[in-house]
């Protein structure tokens, strides 16, 4: 039986307004920020709102050439109650496998978006761009506590 987790953050203060405004992008570039945020929308990651909640997306070029968009969560980061994740040593990890002759490994690369996010949480969890106001419906990479539910997650499976 596999239980049902939602991300939620508690905040040190008072949420007042986390309206921020985009950060320019070139034209060329806003072209493909808006494609990369038009497929994560029809994957039902986030969907188009209108809020006084918004962080800015910013966009960094991979070392692949390759551009990544990112959401600068820092002013939210500095409200959230910090949440220290249950992650085990390197020790703790490999004690008893002496014996074992196969290992695996598990590719976690957007293992964020498997968890929603709560209702009540959404307008934390809002993004800006100069073409679009979107919110996530799934837990958004770059907010503090991210790896700690991960954790949690993978323990109770």
């Amino acid at each position: 039986m596999v239980r049902r987790h939602w991300w939620c953050t508690a905040l040190s203060r008072r949420l007042q307004s986390l309206q921020q405004r985009p950060y320019p992008v070139s034209y060329a570039m806003r072209q493909t920020l808006g494609n990369k945020l038009e497929e994560i929308e029809h994957l039902k990651i986030i969907r188009k709102i209108n809020s006084t909640h918004a962080s800015p997306v910013v966009v960094v070029k991979k070392k692949n050439g390759f551009n990544r968009a990112c959401v600068d969560y820092k002013r939210l980061n500095k409200l959230t109650v910090f949440d220290p994740p249950p992650v085990i040593t390197p020790v703790d990890a490999f004690l008893g496998t002496e014996n074992d002759r196969s290992f695996s490994k598990i590719d976690l690369s957007k293992g964020y978006w498997w968890i929603p996010v709560r209702q009540e949480v959404n307008p934390k969890a809002e993004i800006v761009t100069m073409d679009l106001h979107s919110e996530f419906h799934r837990m958004p990479f770059g907010i503090m506590n991210l790896i700690a539910t991960l954790a949690k997650l993978w323990r109770c499976w």
